[in-house]
């Protein structure tokens, strides 16, 4: 079980790694390199052994809550989503909404 320590850097981990996405314009190079950093956050989320709740409570909240207070409500909630979706993909879940994909 990981310690509050070690959620804490999770989610700071994971918020800097959007915000260097956005910083980048969302160069497709830096979404690779984001996308292969998060993946190895991935197993270490799998193995903290954390519910749904929980996971929305100790990682994606306070990525949401990053990501608001960097860049506002609009802007923020969309990239939590963006993450959440990310998260998902990858075999995590929590119960925050995920974005509808792109229209084609």
């Amino acid at each position: 079980m990981a310690t509050e320590p070690q959620i804490r850097e999770t989610a700071a981990r994971c918020v800097s790694c959007m915000v260097c996405y956005v910083s980048s314009g969302r160069m497709s190079q830096v979404k690779r390199v984001m996308t292969a950093e998060l993946k190895e956050t991935t197993p270490f989320v799998l193995g903290c052994g954390v519910s749904d709740s929980e996971l929305d409570e100790s990682i994606l909240g306070p990525i949401e809550a990053g990501l608001v207070a960097r860049y506002g409500p609009a802007e923020g909630l969309k990239l939590s989503q963006e993450f959440a979706g990310f998260f998902r993909s990858n075999g995590l879940t929590g119960s925050r909404p995920v974005p509808a994909p792109p229209p084609a």
